[in-house]
C-alpha cells in the first residue's frame, strides 16, 4: 500500500490524518507513508 492524496482537491493534512485514524501501528504507517514507495522507486536513503 501506499500513500496518496488527492491534491489539489484536499491539503495533505487531511490526507495523512485518514491514514492515522487506521490506527495501524507506527511501523506499518511508516511503510504506508514512505517505505514502500521509496523501495519500489529505489530511492537513495536521505
Amino acid at each position: 500500500m501506499l500513500f496518496a492524496a488527492e491534491h489539489p482537491l484536499q491539503h495533505p493534512s487531511v490526507e495523512l490524518a485518514k491514514y492515522r485514524a487506521l490506527g495501524l501501528p507506527q511501523s506499518v504507517l511508516e511503510q504506508v507513508l514512505w517505505q514502500n514507495a521509496h523501495r519500489i522507486l529505489r530511492l537513495e536513503s536521505p
